[in-house]
Parts: C-alpha cells; structure tokens; sequence
C-alpha cells in the first residue's frame, strides 16, 4: 500500500520536509546504506526485492516512495532544492512528470514495469516543447 493516496497530499508533504512512512512491512527488513553524502533506506525481502517505503537523500535532493514486488508503486517524490518531480505508479508503469519552480511543466517521461518505454517530452519554461524523444526497453530510439 502506498505511503500518500493523492497528489496534493505528497506534494504538501514534499514541501513541507516530512519524510514518507518508515515503518517496514511485515516480513520484510530495513536496510540503510550511506556513500560519500548519499543515505538510503529502503525494505528488502528475503529474495532481495524491495518491498514497501524508499527514502533516499543526498545534500538538497530526496527520493521518496513506495515499491511493491521490487518495481516503484503508487506516489513518488523527487525534490531538489525547489525542483520538484512526481509519479503515480503501478507496478512500475506510469509517467513521471517535473516541474520547473512556481509549477511549470519540465518534462514527462512513460515508464513501463520500471524502464523507460514511450514518449518523453522537455518543456522550455515559456511553456514551448523543447524536446521530444521516444524511448523502448530503456533505451532512446528517436
């Protein structure tokens, strides 16, 4: 199950600093691993999978969400500074969105079982398309 249920409560959340849910299904260990400046926390299955909260933080960035079967599920966040992205996903598949500050459209990227997989579309701020690209199986392809 997923830490937020709508967008407007993640994004309030993501503003505001509060982290997602930290507790660990049952079943399932807490795992942390720091490098350099970058903490991660995150739920591991036996199997190795991820399964439940991610929290990664790293200077003015935070990563944070939810995995189910070790593929992103429902809302995730990715703040920097006062850049701010975020998805809803299935099990992997959904488009990521970001932001330029003040709300403006950046970019929209279609993910499907957790790779890049269709249309991917850059914004300037002025609202004009900057860029357009088409992604199969994670790899660029126009």
């Amino acid at each position: 199950m997923s830490c937020f249920r709508s967008l407007g409560l993640a994004l309030a959340v993501a503003l505001s600093g509060c982290s997602a849910a930290t507790g660990c299904p049952t079943g399932t260990e807490a795992v942390t691993r720091s490098l350099g400046g970058t903490h991660t926390q995150w739920c591991a299955r036996p199997d190795g999978l991820r399964e439940g909260p991610y929290r990664m933080t790293a200077g003015r960035v935070t990563v944070y969400g939810d995995y189910r079967n070790g593929l992103k599920d429902g809302l995730w966040i990715h703040r920097e500074g006062n850049n701010l992205a975020g998805y809803i996903m299935d099990h992997g598949t959904g488009v990521e969105m970001s932001w330029f500050p003040g709300f403006w459209k950046r970019r929209e990227q279609v993910f499907r079982r957790g790779i890049a997989d269709g249309p991917a579309t850059e914004w300037f701020r002025s609202g004009k398309i900057k860029s357009i690209e088409q992604w199969r199986d994670g790899k660029k392809t126009g």
